[in-house]
């Protein structure tokens, strides 16, 4: 079963045309296969990144509705920045053009991968 990141990655790498969602342009095909990236290709700055739209430093949500992808390079230089009315957006419909069935998907992966996630923190189990 794969786990939420991964589709994620998947899905957004093809609704973002492998381009950075900050930048626009192409990410090299090198970082796209995969989200999981080699030690010596991991502070490469065109790498793709995880970019949450709303800031986690500003309480923005940890949810794969709330992430793009951008270059390393890219992210680093946004930083904690608020995203523009454009950026939501354009977001938003990056997430509306991957399927409904897609997202279920990855929906459910994420909710279960949270509950095993916060059961794991806790011991194992209901005590």
């Amino acid at each position: 079963m794969a786990h939420w990141r991964s589709l994620v990655f998947h899905a957004l790498i093809i609704a973002q045309e492998r381009r950075c969602f900050l930048c626009g342009q192409r990410f090299n095909p090198a970082f796209c296969e995969r989200p999981e990236v080699p030690e010596h290709q991991r502070q490469h700055p065109d790498r793709a990144t995880f970019d949450h739209l709303r800031p986690k430093a500003l309480f923005g949500p940890d949810h794969w509705s709330n992430i793009n992808l951008a270059h390393a390079r890219c992210n680093r230089a946004k930083a904690s920045r608020l995203p523009t009315p454009e950026e939501f957006d354009r977001l938003q419909s990056i997430w509306a053009s991957v399927s409904v069935s897609k997202r279920d998907e990855i929906q459910a992966q994420w909710e279960r991968q949270r509950k095993q996630s916060w059961t794991d923190r806790r011991g194992g189990g209901d005590t």
